[in-house]
């Protein structure tokens, strides 16, 4: 399985496309298939599918090198606010849901 590296770009519905270079074409990123990425991470991607309408469709595998530059502030809605707080909310839900399932698991043991 070759693994793909490149620059995650998120869109605000959840799916994102990895960008390799400026001669390739972007890979899209289904939502499911994005696991914890946030716009701007390295990423290394596997390809699931050659032919997915315009571009190939890939799965993160893992995130290399997380973004963190701050980006220059930008005017935004209220509504863009709430939507970049439910992502935020939803990644961290994500990880206490992990923490929990480990915790039962070595309850279990």
């Amino acid at each position: 399985m070759e693994l793909i590296q490149g620059k995650f770009i998120g869109h605000e519905r959840g799916f994102g496309f990895v960008k390799i270079s400026d001669d390739e074409p972007d890979i899209f990123i289904a939502k499911s298939n994005k696991k914890d990425a946030m716009n701007g991470d390295i990423v290394e991607v596997k390809i699931i599918d050659e032919n997915s309408g315009n571009s190939r469709e890939g799965a993160i595998v893992q995130v290399v090198e997380r973004n963190t530059r701050q980006e220059p502030l930008k005017k935004v809605g209220i509504l863009d606010l709430l939507f970049q707080m439910t992502i935020h909310l939803e990644q961290i839900f994500l990880y206490q849901n992990l923490i929990l399932e480990k915790q039962k698991i070595i309850k279990k043991l």
